[in-house]
């Protein structure tokens, strides 16, 4: 593997700016998550939705119980199924 190869699999805080992370749903107050999930179509399956629900890593993705959008390797939650998992609604 040559270095070009390697500068692409670089952490996400290494990247350009217009890479952006999720943010740790254990860390946000219930209405910033509310407002996050409101502002964003679908949200990571590990770690956003995997830690929104305390779940480990091999337990979120082997969960048959949330809905995963399969997007070629992507594994995306839609973010109005799980505000209604969280909250309810």
């Amino acid at each position: 593997m040559n270095t070009k190869d390697r500068q692409s699999t670089t952490p996400c805080d290494q990247r350009p700016q217009g890479c952006k992370r999720e943010p740790d749903p254990a860390t946000m107050t219930r209405d910033e998550l509310r407002q996050y999930l409101r502002s964003r179509a679908t949200v990571s399956l590990w770690p956003f939705t995997g830690r929104a629900l305390s779940l480990s890593r091999s337990a979120t993705y082997s969960c048959r119980e949330i809905q995963v959008l399969r997007l070629g390797h992507l594994c995306r939650v839609s973010s109005s199924w799980l505000e209604n998992v969280l909250f309810g609604e």
